[in-house]
């Protein structure tokens, strides 16, 4: 099986070198990097499986120095990166208009033009698999339809009810739900979204979680408790994730007992804001801004007992996973994904906006530590959302879309 894996989320540090500055997202460097880790992961356990990742990426015109742009733009040709998985990138016009449904529609045009001439010759896979709706899930259904190629995509964005408000946008997702063969969500909760913005795709829809590199998240040998406990949130520091939230249950741990070491790993908008935030509620909070993964699995692994979600809504969330193969057991709210992922033996769910709940919780989970042991933590999570285990659901998906098509 010949299966491309399409996201248009590459961070620019993610890029091949040498490309114009114009070229890229400013999504950050983890967005592309999953789905890189998946479509490598889905090579290494599959022997049958052929993949190649496509990146239909934006070039924005510079209104200021607009011919420089134009030359920059026309000189840009198919860029190939070999590795683990062969990568290619292709190049659209993007002027700025993406924040309107008109130019979001203009986008996925655009993008679909791009992606079709990766698409092409000797390219033409057996499966496209478009690994978010926005809008390279949409823009792959184009492609889909003129090159009569089975499309799978997965729905992993939390704003979707957002976007499908807009009643063209959400004409162009129920379209391309509606040419795809199969569509993959994450959690319970997301699929819930999925029907809820296109009632008529239950049938079509298969929950696989996200998978979890067990090599790099693993317990530390060397961890030691301290007399309080280490508290660290990770993630991006925007209103959805509510880290106000954590830093008052931060303050009331201080005032009732036993305390916490707080760290906040991420960055954002928010950041300068909840940096004061903490300073008058008198948390000694550390920002570490945002972390490479390594570094994000060392925090994990050695420096915390307790990692805590308090977001008002997740699709999934990737660090529940992460903490867990770390040996680490999770307070988060009941935002969504999660719920999929916590059990009583893994950490505790709680109210969303509850301070004192969350409070509670932390410290519950602290006191009652010898009953999280961090091999029992991963053992679940090495059966259930090993990429081995979800590179095999992958691939019993393929091989089911591949003989509905024979």
């Amino acid at each position: 099986m010949k299966i491309a894996h399409v996201t248009d989320l590459y961070g620019s540090e993610a890029l091949p070198q040498g490309l114009p500055p114009g070229v890229g997202t400013s999504a950050p460097l983890y967005a592309g990097e999953f789905v890189r880790e998946g479509a490598r992961a889905l090579a290494e356990h599959c022997d049958d499986v052929q993949v190649m990742l496509l990146a239909p990426m934006p070039y924005w015109f510079s209104l200021r120095h607009p011919l420089k742009a134009w030359r920059e733009y026309r000189s840009l040709a198919i860029v190939e990166r070999t590795g683990p998985v062969r990568e290619l990138f292709s190049f659209w016009l993007a002027r700025g208009v993406m924040n309107r449904p008109g130019g979001q529609k203009a986008a996925i045009r655009r993008q679909a033009q791009a992606l079709a001439e990766l698409i092409a010759g000797a390219r033409v896979p057996d499966i496209v698999h478009a690994h978010f709706a926005f809008t390279c899930g949409c823009a792959a259904a184009r492609v889909s339809r003129l090159r009569k190629v089975p499309l799978v995509i997965s729905v992993r964005e939390s704003y979707l009810p957002d976007r499908v408000r807009r009643s063209a946008l959400r004409a162009e997702f129920e379209g391309a739900v509606s040419v795809a063969s199969r569509v993959v969500v994450a959690s319970s909760f997301q699929k819930k979204r999925v029907l809820d913005a296109a009632p008529g795709a239950e049938r079509k829809i298969r929950v696989i979680p996200n998978g979890v590199d067990l090599e790099r998240f693993k317990p530390a040998g060397d961890k030691v408790a301290g007399a309080t406990p280490r508290v660290s949130f990770v993630g991006n520091l925007k209103e959805v994730k509510d880290v106000p939230l954590l830093i008052s249950a931060a303050k009331r741990l201080r005032e009732q007992g036993p305390g916490c070491d707080l760290t906040v790993a991420g960055d954002g908008p928010l950041r300068r804001g909840l940096e004061e935030m903490s300073r008058q509620q008198g948390v000694d909070a550390k920002f570490t801004g945002a972390l490479g993964r390594e570094k994000v699995a060392a925090l994990l692994a050695g420096k915390t007992d307790v990692l805590v979600v308090p977001s008002r809504t997740e699709t999934f969330g990737n660090v529940v996973l992460e903490a867990l193969a770390c040996g680490v057991p999770v307070v988060s709210t009941m935002c969504g994904g999660p719920e999929d992922l916590i059990t009583g033996d893994r950490g505790r769910l709680v109210p969303v906006g509850d301070v004192g709940a969350l409070a509670a919780a932390v410290r519950e989970v602290w006191e009652q530590r010898e009953k999280f042991g961090a091999e029992k933590l991963r053992a679940g999570v090495s059966r259930d959302y090993s990429h081995a285990a979800v590179s095999r659901q992958l691939r019993e998906l393929y091989v089911e879309v591949l003989g509905e098509r024979s």
